[in-house]
């Protein structure tokens, strides 16, 4: 088999529509492979605590993998309680593992009731998706610098951004580390561009644009889909339009607004659904929230939203209301609000918002 055969298939999320096949070379693999231990910070002999599944295919290339290359141990914990989770990785001196973004909270407590876990613990990756500042902040306050934001999807396989030690120190450089993915890595260049291709000026959102030594071959039996991502730059570099809104601060961190296909546009304004969650999740009650727009014969879209109460607790809807009406200007506030169970996640613990959007 070649260096230029594909080497691993995976699939994207499919949040937003029909998941798709991106291919990886061997050369790409082992590429990202490489790459990994610097940009996690991981030495020889890494025990990690891994909370994904195999199902999960840039935890393969991403976790996996790295740690065999560098001699190290991977300690499956998927589907266990936090507690559990921090109990387990004081038995076995872990020293890196990965908190999805509904653990955030539950880990940086389990953590405090036993902070012995930070002895030996060198870090904690958060990927995948968009982060509360909150819950950023919180677990920062946990486990100090150790925490490790990064910025990537299926089709860069190794992340573009990531942020470092100094980050969570004073006199970081970021406009809002907490609010950040990081700068660009070493192998990545990062761009935010407007919709005639051009660089857009330091704070203003576009879309996220990069160059990357480790961007994908093309999808799976699709070079039309292909084609529409992966686009020649005038040096002859390829670019990875990514589909994602963002912008650069004067010292290039990256801040992530979400998904060009999520952004709603409710009579003729733009309102960013990251925006939103981050408001409706400080709000008294709520433990989790997604926001998106569905179709309104008056607007255009309306926002809405769907809110999960926190345990013992419930979520006062006119309270929310109000919170929100005070943080939020008027056409970005949902005009409608559900309390549900559980939000829908995928297997890589994204929300679903295609299945969100049949429930209103």
């Amino acid at each position: 088999v070649g260096d230029d055969a594909a080497g691993i298939v995976g699939f994207t999320s499919g949040t937003t529509g029909m998941p798709k096949g991106v291919v990886h070379t061997h050369r790409n693999l082992e590429r990202i492979v490489r790459h990994m231990p610097a940009h996690d910070g991981l030495r020889w002999g890494s025990r990690c605590a891994f909370t994904g599944t195999l199902a999960f295919a840039a935890g393969i290339w991403g976790v996996v993998l790295p740690h065999l290359y560098v001699g190290g141990e991977i300690s499956w914990m998927a589907g266990l309680a936090p507690d559990q989770w921090v109990d387990r990785m004081i038995d076995e001196r872990t020293t890196f593992t990965y908190a999805p973004t509904p653990l955030m909270g539950a880990f940086a407590d389990a953590v405090r009731r036993r902070p012995e876990v930070l002895e030996h613990l060198d870090g904690v990756l958060h990927s995948g998706s968009l982060a509360p500042r909150e819950a950023a902040v919180d677990l920062v306050d946990a486990i100090g610098h150790r925490y490790v934001e990064t910025y990537g999807m299926t089709e860069t396989g190794a992340p573009v951004t990531a942020t470092v030690p100094a980050d969570w120190r004073p006199g970081a450089e970021a406009d809002d580390p907490f609010s950040s993915a990081g700068r660009a890595t070493s192998i990545a260049r990062v761009l935010v561009l407007d919709d005639q291709g051009r660089e857009v000026p330091t704070g203003e959102v576009g879309e996220v644009v990069v160059e990357s030594e480790t961007l994908f071959a093309g999808y799976l039996d699709d070079p039309a889909q292909t084609a529409a991502a992966l686009r020649e730059s005038g040096s002859g570099v390829p670019r990875l339009h990514t589909g994602d809104l963002g912008s650069l601060d004067a010292a290039g961190h990256l801040y992530v607004r979400g998904r060009a296909k999520d952004m709603i546009v409710t009579g003729g304004m733009n309102v960013y659904p990251a925006e939103v969650e981050r408001v409706i999740a400080r709000a008294e009650g709520v433990a989790d929230v997604a926001v998106l727009g569905v179709s309104d014969e008056r607007w255009g879209e309306t926002v809405v939203a769907a809110v999960v109460a926190r345990p013992g607790s419930t979520v006062d809807l006119e309270a929310l209301d109000t919170f929100v009406r005070g943080q939020l200007a008027g056409y970005k506030k949902p005009t409608r609000v559900r309390v549900v169970d559980e939000l829908p996640r995928n297997a890589s613990l994204k929300v679903r918002k295609d299945v969100l959007r049949r429930q209103f």
